[in-house]
C-alpha cells in the first residue's frame, strides 16, 4: 500500500464517522463508521469498533463491525475480526480469529 493521506496513531481515540479520501492507517482505537474513498490498514495495535465502507481493508489488529470492500479484505495471521464482510475478495491467512459471516459483491 503507498504512502498514507492519514494516520490514526496508538494512544488516539476517536468516535462517530470517519471520512477519509485516500489512504489510511490505523493503529489507535476507532468506534463509529469509517468511510474511505481508498485503502485502509488497520494495524496490530488497533482497536477498531466500526462499520467499515472502503475499496481495500487490511486487518493486522481487532475490528469488530461489518465491512463493505470494493476489492479485497485481508485478515492477516495475528489479527481478530467479528462481523459480517461483503467483498469481491476475502483472504483469511492461517492464525486468524474470523468470527462472522461473508458474501460476494
Amino acid at each position: 500500500m503507498e504512502g498514507f493521506s492519514a494516520l490514526i496513531e496508538r494512544g488516539s481515540n476517536l468516535e462517530g464517522s470517519l471520512i477519509f479520501d485516500g489512504n489510511v492507517r490505523i493503529a489507535g482505537k476507532v468506534r463509529g463508521d469509517i468511510f474511505c474513498n481508498g485503502n485502509i490498514y488497520i494495524a496490530e495495535e488497533a482497536e477498531v469498533n466500526a462499520n467499515i465502507k472502503s475499496d481495500v481493508v487490511i486487518i493486522e489488529g481487532n475490528v469488530i463491525g461489518n465491512i463493505e470492500a470494493n476489492a479485497r479484505v485481508e485478515i492477516k495471521g495475528q489479527a481478530y475480526f467479528e462481523g459480517s464482510i461483503k467483498a469481491s475478495s476475502l483472504i483469511i491467512q492461517a492464525g486468524a480469529t474470523f468470527n462472522g459471516s461473508s458474501e460476494t459483491l
